[in-house]
C-alpha cells in the first residue's frame, strides 16, 4: 500500500468545508488544497488517467500511481456531506470502480455541482 502514513487530520476537511448544498465553490477550494498538500493534483486533471505509469518495468511507480489516485478519491468522497453523497449513486460508483480514476470522479462532482435534488446553487463573487 502506501509508504507515508495517513492520519486522519490528513483526510477531513473542517466541518465548514466539506461539500454540503451550499458550499461548491468553498468545497472545489479546499479539496484542490487538500490535494496539493497531499501532493496528489495532478490527479484531478482530465488528463491523468492517460498519463499514468503503464511501461512493463514500472510495477512500482504504477503501484504507487494507483494508491495515490485512490487516496484522491477518498480525499474527494470523505469530504462530501452523507446526505448529498447518498442522493449521488453515480459519484458512489465511481468511487468504487477500479476502471475510474480520480479525475473521473472529480469530473462527476464538478458535474453534480448545482445539481443535487434539494441543492440550491448559490454563485458566489470573486
Amino acid at each position: 500500500m502506501q509508504d507515508r502514513p495517513i492520519i486522519n487530520t490528513q483526510l477531513f476537511l473542517p466541518e465548514p468545508l466539506r461539500l454540503n448544498s451550499y458550499n461548491w465553490e468553498v468545497y472545489k477550494i479546499a479539496i484542490h488544497a487538500l490535494c496539493f498538500a497531499n501532493d496528489l493534483q495532478e490527479h484531478l486533471a482530465k488528463h491523468a488517467y492517460e498519463g499514468r505509469p503503464c511501461g512493463d518495468g514500472d510495477d512500482a511507480a504504477r503501484r504507487k500511481w494507483g494508491d495515490d489516485d485512490q487516496l484522491c478519491k477518498a480525499l474527494i468522497v470523505l469530504n462530501i456531506q452523507p446526505e448529498m453523497l447518498g442522493r449521488a449513486c453515480e459519484i458512489r460508483e465511481a468511487y468504487h470502480s477500479r476502471e475510474r480514476g480520480a479525475a473521473y470522479l472529480w469530473d462527476l462532482v464538478v458535474r453534480y455541482e448545482g445539481h443535487y435534488p434539494g441543492c440550491k446553487k448559490r454563485k458566489e463573487s470573486c
